[in-house]
C-alpha cells in the first residue's frame, strides 16, 4: 500500500512538474511573440528566459534553506533532542543497540520487541509513519531535520540509560566513556 502511494505520489508531483514547465515556456513564448519577434527567435528568447528564471528560483529557494538550516542549528535542534530524549525516558524505550545504520532501524527495532511496552512501540511506530509520510511527500529538508534530531536523541538517551552490545550484553552509562576512548 505505501508503495503504491509513493509511486503515485511520484508520478503526480512529476506530472506536475512536467505541466506548470510547458505553461512556464507557453506563456513566455506568447510574450516573446509580442516583441515583434519572428517564431524561431520567440522561441529562444522563451527558452533563455525560463532558464533565467528557473536559475533565480533555484538560488532563492537555496537561500531560504540555508536561513532555516541556521536556525534549525543554532536554535532548534538541541531543544529538539532534548524533547525527544525525555519523551523516550517517559515511554520507557528499550536500551538501543550500540551502533545502527540510522534512526529508523532503532525504532523498527522497538516496533518489533517482544520486551518493549505498548507505550514505547506506538511512540516508535508514529516516528516511523512521521518518517515515511515525510518521504513520501518530497519533505526533504524536514525529513533530514528529523533524522538528525532522532540518531541525536538516541545517542543521548543511550548515554543516560546505556546501551546494548549486539550479541545483547549491557553496556552501562559509567563504561562508556572508557569504551568511546
Amino acid at each position: 500500500m505505501a508503495t503504491q502511494f509513493q509511486s503515485a505520489a511520484r508520478r503526480s508531483y512529476w506530472f506536475s512538474v512536467l505541466f506548470s514547465s510547458l505553461v512556464d515556456f507557453v506563456v513566455a513564448f506568447i510574450i516573446a511573440l509580442f516583441f515583434d519577434n519572428t517564431a524561431g527567435q520567440a522561441f529562444i528568447v522563451a527558452l533563455i528566459a525560463i532558464a533565467a528564471l528557473y536559475i533565480f528560483q533555484l538560488l532563492y529557494a537555496l537561500l531560504g534553506v540555508i536561513k532555516v538550516a541556521i536556525l534549525f542549528y543554532w536554535f532548534d535542534k538541541k531543544k529538539r533532542v532534548q524533547a525527544t530524549v525525555d519523551e523516550m525516558i517517559a515511554r520507557r524505550m528499550p536500551k538501543p543497540v550500540r551502533f545502527y545504520a540510522d534512526a529508523s532501524e532503532y525504532l523498527l527495532s522497538v516496533v518489533k520487541s517482544d520486551t518493549a511496552n505498548n507505550d514505547a512501540k506506538l511512540y516508535a511506530g508514529a516516528a516511523l509513519g512521521s518518517i515515511d509520510t515525510l518521504r513520501a511527500t518530497n519533505h526533504s529538508y524536514q525529513l533530514i531535520n528529523l533524522g538528525l534530531v532522532l540518531e541525536e536523541a538516541i545517542k543521548e538517551y543511550g548515554r543516560l540509560v546505556g546501551f546494548v552490545w549486539d550479541d545483547g550484553l549491557d553496556i552501562a552509562p559509567e563504561d562508556l566513556a572508557e569504551i568511546e576512548r
